[in-house]
């Protein structure tokens, strides 16, 4: 079954980490293009707890590939700086550009039922998002225990 719907489904494929080429799990074909492709993958329950199945990505304490990488960012942004009910799909509105000196980044969120629509723009350095992914990768380690 699939290691990551909450409903059950059968896996199709055996996910692997193309970083390290260890096996991290089954997966169904629906998750297994998602985590591919990393747009709405990192949105499921037990994603991230999948996606560090890979003892050497939890030994490093990295979140590989990535697109990976940048799509938590995008969902991390798109947690603090959303507009309230938003509920667009993370990946068509959350923006995030890698720079010389960083990420440029842009949150685009709108609530229907008000017509309001929010943009909020923020900078983080290589460093500060750096440090904002190993905190998502503590967070999901410590769930895990």
């Amino acid at each position: 079954m699939c290691a990551v719907r909450e409903t059950a489904r059968p896996a199709t494929d055996r996910d692997h980490c193309h970083t390290h080429g260890l096996i991290r799990g089954p997966l169904c074909g629906s998750c297994n293009t998602m985590e591919g492709q990393g747009k709405e993958f990192l949105a499921r329950p037990g994603s991230l707890q999948h996606l560090l199945q890979c003892d050497d990505c939890r030994t490093e304490r990295i979140l590989p590939p990535p697109h990976h990488r940048l799509a938590e960012l995008r969902r991390h942004l798109h947690l603090v700086w959303r507009a309230q009910d938003c509920d667009w799909p993370l990946h068509t509105h959350v923006t995030v550009e890698e720079t010389d000196g960083g990420y440029d980044c842009t949150v685009h969120c709108s609530v229907s039922e008000h017509g309001i629509r929010a943009v909020r723009s923020v900078r983080l350095s290589h460093e500060e998002a750096a440090h904002g992914l190993s905190r998502t990768v503590e967070e999901a380690l410590a769930q895990d225990a």
